[in-house]
């Protein structure tokens, strides 16, 4: 969870808002001394999310499913997403469903560190930019740190 999970953890922290809280639902494997893959819920804002943990003994597996009120949102490992926006169910009355059309989102991660670069220069000339702040990222890299050691308790 420490090297991949801080991504995450700033991501979901941009989208959601600073973590609140956590629980361990499984200690998961030890991975050294000082990392380990727990499952566990963090409350960011007031979003729960799930970190399920998977081996990747043969290959890495990065996906996240963020389920809204107004839709469903996957971000797959290959940098492919997902928008289904919700409908009004065709058969029951009164009731939603996920839309039958869903919206591709392309994300190019041959440009990623294109990206990065672009977010830096609007960051260092003042202007708005999506980067995550440098004080947020030691807080979410705390709070990692506390799942990690209640999870080498266990």
């Amino acid at each position: 969870i420490l090297h991949s999970g801080s991504h995450f953890f700033d991501l979901l922290t941009f989208l959601f808002g600073a973590v609140r809280d956590f629980t361990l639902i499984n200690q998961g494997e030890n991975l050294c001394d000082y990392d380990s893959d727990p499952d566990c819920v963090v409350t960011f804002g007031e979003s729960k999310v799930f970190f399920l943990s998977s081996r990747e003994d043969n290959f890495k597996h990065f996906s996240v499913e963020v389920i809204a009120s107004n839709g469903r949102l996957r971000l797959e490992n290959n940098g492919l997403g997902k928008w289904e926006p919700l409908e009004v169910h065709p058969l029951i009355l009164g009731d939603m469903r996920l839309g039958a059309e869903a919206e591709t989102i392309n994300c190019d991660l041959s440009r990623v560190q294109t990206e990065v670069m672009e977010q830096m220069a609007l960051a260092m000339n003042h202007q708005q930019h999506s980067l995550c702040a440098g004080e947020c990222a030691l807080r979410n890299q705390e709070w990692i740190s506390q799942i990690i050691i209640e999870s080498k308790r266990q």
